[in-house]
């Protein structure tokens, strides 16, 4: 029997879609829809979720080919024996609804659900830059900060799901409030609101600023503009310190840095290759940083991989394609 997977990352803007062909071995070209809002659960998901599964389904069946299982990944907290919803941050409308028995019922395979940041791990090491590695962090920056953890080629979650929070972990005292509550984390001084925030409070009195946006900040640094460069340049310290404390901790060897933050390249790059080497240098320990080859996709793809591996017990052997 011809068999394939569904994946799907579920943003708070965009929904990401693909299947993966068990029987050829690829991933087919991901689709990006728009999330369609209504403030009424059932509808978010009938709209964002079970059309599109329904879609791929009827595509599929053209060519002889059934569905196996379900993987998602999503910005949530959920319960992992359940899969129910407990907090979405970006859609509260969902919280507390039975997501994976939901869709179980409604398509009668395997639903796996899974953390953001714990699928781009998996993403990018089954097709990005984290490749062949069996031990990898995959950290997110953008709004806000995550990390994904694989150690022996085992994706690690914690006694609650919630392993891998380090945009929480104190960086400094008596810094700025996040908004967790606390002050000095690090997801209050790297995030991209915070350089945002930071490079407004260096250019005050130089001119407007209001309407800048943190890409054009990259832009500004690459450029030679002093402040430009000292945000980038301390959120990299920051980040440095922050992965070489993981070396020592966990002693994983390559870091992935992922999400719109990244997206300034080797202007935050380079400050912490060089924070994290300098932090580094008397243990004899190699780490490898790279941006995220994958950027937007990784999601999807984990998510892939996280149903496969639930239900065959071992990694695909994935060729991605790319439209």
């Amino acid at each position: 029997m011809n068999t394939f997977f569904i994946g799907i990352d579920i943003g708070g803007t965009h929904v990401r879609i693909a299947t993966y062909d068990e029987t050829l071995g690829y991933i087919s070209d991901i689709k990006k829809v728009k999330f369609k809002k209504s403030g009424i659960c059932e509808l978010e998901i009938s709209e964002n979720i079970c059309d599109l599964i329904t879609s791929a389904i009827n595509e599929m069946k053209q060519e002889n080919k059934v569905l196996k299982g379900i993987g998602i990944s999503l910005a949530a907290l959920f319960e992992r024996t359940t899969g129910n919803i407990v907090k979405w941050p970006n859609n509260m409308t969902w919280n507390g609804f039975e997501l994976k028995k939901y869709l179980q019922s409604k398509f009668n395979v395997p639903v796996i659900l899974e953390d953001d940041a714990n699928s781009a791990a998996l993403g990018e090491k089954l097709e990005g830059a984290g490749k062949g590695h069996d031990n990898l962090a995959y950290i997110t920056i953008s709004t806000g900060v995550g990390c994904g953890l694989i150690l022996n080629n085992t994706l690690i979650t914690g006694a609650n799901g919630w392993a891998g929070e380090i945009g929480h972990i104190k960086v400094v005292e008596e810094g700025p409030e996040c908004n967790c509550g606390n002050k000095g984390c690090l997801q209050a001084l790297v995030s991209g609101p915070a350089l945002l925030k930071r490079f407004k409070e260096l250019k005050k009195g130089c001119g407007d600023t209001e309407l800048i946006q943190l890409p054009e900040v990259a832009v500004l640094a690459e450029k030679g503009d002093a402040d430009a460069i000292e945000v980038f340049s301390r959120a990299g310290m920051h980040i440095g310190k922050i992965i070489a404390n993981i070396v020592m901790l966990l002693d994983i060897s390559a870091f992935v840095i992922g999400g719109g933050v990244a997206e300034a390249g080797n202007i935050l790059l380079d400050s912490v290759r060089e924070t994290a080497a300098h932090q580094l240098k008397y243990f004899n320990r190699e780490v490898k940083i790279e941006k995220s080859a994958l950027a937007d996709i990784n999601g999807v793809i984990g998510a892939l991989g996280i149903i496969y591996r639930h239900i065959n017990n071992r990694e695909p052997e994935m060729m991605l394609r790319l439209s």
